[in-house]
């Protein structure tokens, strides 16, 4: 059965939240020029966009998400 991502499948699973944004490239270079870090390099999904994910300076992992252009 799908969740559809509605709750957590394992207790000890943080919780990953997405922003969308224009220029990933951009936001990655800000990350690392305000002491934040780059855990994910960005990776193309087809179909899907471009995403990366970070950990900001307060140690929280964020998602960005730059939606595929259709």
């Amino acid at each position: 059965m799908l969740s559809g991502g509605l709750y957590k499948q394992h207790m000890n699973e943080p919780i990953l939240n997405f922003v969308l944004v224009d220029d990933i490239d951009k936001v990655l270079a800000k990350v690392e020029n305000l002491g934040g870090r780059i855990t994910m390099p960005k990776e193309q999904i087809k179909g899907v966009g471009m995403t990366a994910m970070i950990l900001d300076s307060e140690d929280n992992v964020i998602g960005l998400w730059k939606p595929e252009r259709k």
